[in-house]
C-alpha cells in the first residue's frame, strides 16, 4: 500500500494515482485507489466505490460531521485500509498535501502515517523551498520512500535562457534575438529543469 502525498494542493497527486493505478491495472493486478484527499465530488455522509474507465476501483470518502472525527484517527483508518487491501493486490492512497487545507476529509500526515510507504510529490518551479522545509517537518517519522517532482508543464531549460535573452532585446535587439534562437537549438538545453 503505498500512500501519495502532495506538498501544496495542485502538485499533481489525483493525476499521478491514476497513473499508477493504471499501470497497476494493466498487469492485471487488482488495483483500488482510495482517495481520503477531500478535494473531489464532495457528498457528506458517503463513502463511494466506482470503477474507472481505465480498468481500477475508486473509493472516495467523505464522511458527515459525526464520522469526520473518527476518520481522522489511525486507527480507524489503518482497519480501514486493512479492510480494503483483503480484495486488491495493490492499494493506492490519494493523501490530501502536506500543508493542511480547510477542506481536507483527513489531513495528509495522518493518512501517510497509515500505510506502508509515501511518495512525496512536489510540483518544480511552484513550490517554494520554505514549503517544501514545511512539509518535511509535518512529515517527521512517516516512511517517505522518495520524492516526485512533477515538472509537465514546466520549460526546458533552453526556453527558460532565451526568455532571460529577450530581457535584453530593448537594449541589443538583435543580440538578444540571436542568443535566444541558439539557446532554443542547443539540444544540451533540451531538457526540462
Amino acid at each position: 500500500m503505498v500512500g501519495l502525498i502532495g506538498v501544496e494542493s495542485g502538485d499533481g497527486v489525483t493525476t499521478l494515482a491514476a497513473a499508477l493505478a493504471r499501470r497497476c491495472a494493466l498487469t492485471n493486478m487488482r488495483v483500488i485507489v482510495v482517495d481520503v484527499s477531500g478535494a473531489h465530488d464532495r457528498e457528506h455522509g458517503r463513502a463511494h466505490k466506482r470503477v474507472s474507465d481505465d480498468g481500477y476501483d475508486i473509493l472516495t470518502i467523505h464522511p458527515d460531521t459525526g464520522e469526520l472525527y473518527r476518520l481522522r484517527t489511525q486507527e480507524f483508518l489503518r482497519k480501514l485500509f486493512s479492510q480494503t487491501l483483503q480484495n486488491y493486490d495493490a492499494v493506492v492512497v490519494n493523501c490530501a498535501p502536506a500543508i493542511a487545507r480547510p477542506n481536507d476529509t483527513v489531513p495528509g500526515y495522518i493518512t501517510a502515517s497509515c500505510v506502508d510507504t509515501s511518495i512525496l510529490v512536489c510540483m518544480g518551479g511552484r513550490v517554494t523551498r520554505l514549503a517544501i522545509h514545511r512539509a518535511k517537518r509535518v512529515l517527521a517519522g512517516i516512511p517517505v520512500r522518495g520524492v516526485i517532482i512533477n515538472g509537465r508543464d514546466q520549460p526546458t531549460l533552453g526556453e527558460e535562457l532565451a526568455r532571460e535573452a529577450m530581457r535584453f532585446a530593448r537594449f541589443a535587439p538583435s543580440l538578444a534575438e540571436s542568443l535566444a534562437a541558439r539557446a532554443r537549438r542547443m539540444k544540451i538545453f533540451d531538457v526540462r529543469t
